[in-house]
């Protein structure tokens, strides 16, 4: 980066030269078998183990205040340059096994079973098991709806098992040299002739620490009618997870180790799902498919971290994703005299949004706080696929309603930044109110957020994140050419757009990314790209 860039509040380069490597290995081995008993019971059944590594390292150097035209790849005639590196290994063992019954076609049966251990947990903990088990009954096959003509298929189901996670921040090694860190520690001997490098403990032991095990259960209906013409599922579900890791309780007090990871906290998530896929069209010029998903989950705390400090405007078992604000209405203007009495002292000048007053008693406090919820209330998804002759054009929607976001990319429009040059800005720059600007609907310059004292965030960055983004277009036409038939028996030139376009009252980015609030060394919203695509399938 040169030093015509201003970043990291100064002019100056710097640069960085570094290498990454991942490597993941997996070994397995299974037997299975395979047998019907006798007439109306099959029998499935298999086992086997594996094993899953992930190596890592990194190195690198980097540094500042170089040259910007000369030896832009030479790091170390920086001066003021350093290197790191790093490596890590982790390993998953697993045992598992699974037995399918069938019987008659008509009840279906599943037992399995994993046994897994994870390198980074103290013996005690290291294995556990996560068993599951399904049931499947074909109502269709049954006497009494087999001669029906418009059944083609009719299940029922219902299954419940369990699941690991680990955390990659658990991983973290117990000690770590700080030849690198702030304080570039070096332990001399024998009058400084001979100097060791210190390592410090960044970590402690966690024999207690645990999987995080989610209990899952489903019960869902397929079905297909009027020869196959009509076809879906329905599903219930339910995602308990009573044990969550924690990352980040706090140790004693006096510790030289301010965090620690430990088993606490529990949450639910429950919802349903419905499939629909139809054909609509089907003969000998053209067929026309039509396929449609809606979806709505809740997910929520039963028991929250006896770490974690409740204010008074949340409860316990409030959503993961929930954000509470300080609603707003309009902004200040020059000589508003209908400033309330409950607006804080330091957001009183023009510029400043106006605080709502929730409860009407003329005080700004907890009570006043409005929660909104960041998970959607539903998700949508719906396509079709029109083949006529040898033409054929697909189409696919996908969406969210109901959730809400931080539009970050206010970051970049922030009035006192820009006018004190701290960083640059992004055309939302224009949307900040100003006296010349008094249809502006971003604070002024002489709103600052941090100086209000608040318990909660003020919903001037809020934002719907409903869309519905059209996530495919494809045009594909198939040559059916007898001379091609002697050597390809299939032969499809299509094209096709990703993420054509979308549809959103959204302002930032995009409303899928999530990113942090962009500073200097953060990072900044780059939406999700349109790829455009020309391509042949053939079959010889």
């Amino acid at each position: 980066i040169p030093s015509t860039v201003y970043w990291g509040m100064q002019y100056k380069s710097r640069g960085t030269l570094s290498e990454e490597k991942r490597e993941n290995q997996t070994v397995e081995g299974f037997l299975t078998f395979k047998k019907e008993i006798f007439n109306g019971l099959s029998l499935d059944l298999m086992a086997g183990m594996g094993q899953y590594q992930t190596n890592y390292t990194q190195s690198g150097i980097e540094g500042d205040g170089m040259l910007d035209a000369v030896n832009t790849s030479n790091m170390a005639t920086a001066p003021n340059s350093s290197v790191f590196s790093g490596k890590s290994i982790e390993r998953t063992r697993s045992y598992f096994a699974r037995s399918n019954f069938d019987f008659f076609d008509k009840y279906l049966l599943m037992f399995a079973v994993r046994y897994d251990g994870y390198d980074k947990f103290f013996p005690e903990n290291k294995f556990a098991f996560f068993p599951s088990a399904s049931l499947g009954w074909k109502l269709s096959s049954e006497p009494f709806l087999r001669n029906i003509d418009m059944i083609n298929l009719l299940k029922l189901r219902a299954s419940i098992g369990t699941t690991g996670r680990t955390y990659s921040t658990i991983a973290i090694g117990r000690f770590e040299s700080d030849m690198n860190g702030t304080r570039q520690v070096q332990a001399s001997f024998n009058n400084g002739q001979t100097v060791y490098p210190v390592y410090l403990q960044v970590a402690n032991d966690q024999p207690d620490l645990e999987w995080e095990k989610t209990i899952m259960t489903n019960i869902g209906l397929d079905f297909s009618l009027f020869g196959s013409r009509l076809s879906g599922s329905v599903d219930l579900f339910k995602d308990d997870n009573p044990n969550l890791i924690y990352t980040n309780a706090p140790t004693p007090p006096l510790s030289a180790i301010q965090t620690y990871p430990v088993n606490a906290g529990h949450q639910v998530r429950k919802g349903y799902e419905v499939s629909l896929n139809t054909i609509n069209i089907r003969n000998r010029l053209m067929e026309w498919n039509m396929e449609i998903n809606l979806s709505h989950y809740a997910h929520n705390w039963v028991e929250r971290p006896p770490y974690e400090g409740l204010q008074s405007y949340m409860k316990e078992t409030d959503p993961v994703n929930a954000i509470y604000v300080y609603e707003t209405k309009g902004i200040i203007q020059v000589g508003d005299t209908a400033i309330p009495v409950y607006q804080p002292s330091s957001a009183r000048r023009p510029g400043c949004p106006k605080f709502i007053d929730q409860d009407g008693n003329d005080t700004l406090d907890n009570r006043d706080v409005v929660m909104y919820n960041g998970s959607p209330k539903f998700i949508i998804g719906f396509g079709n696929t029109l083949k006529i002759k040898n033409f054929d054009f697909g189409i696919f929607f996908y969406g969210q309603f109901g959730a809400y976001g931080w539009n970050n990319s206010y970051a970049w429009a922030s009035a006192t930044d820009f006018v004190n040059r701290v960083q640059n800005g992004s055309q939302d720059i224009k949307n900040v109110w100003t006296t010349s600007n008094t249809e502006g609907y971003l604070p002024g310059i002489a709103y600052n957020e941090s100086t209000l004292g608040l318990s909660a965030s003020v919903d001037t960055w809020l934002e719907k994140k409903d869309f519905l983004r059209c996530r495919n277009i494809t045009l594909g036409y198939t040559f059916n050419m007898p001379g091609i038939k002697r050597f390809v028996s299939n032969f499809r030139l299509y094209a096709d757009i990703q993420n054509a376009f979308i549809i959103t009252k959204y302002k930032g980015a995009d409303p899928e990314i999530s990113f942090p609030k962009p500073r200097v060394s953060a990072a900044a919203p780059y939406p999700m790209t349109r790829t455009y695509s020309i391509g042949l399938n053939a079959t010889f």
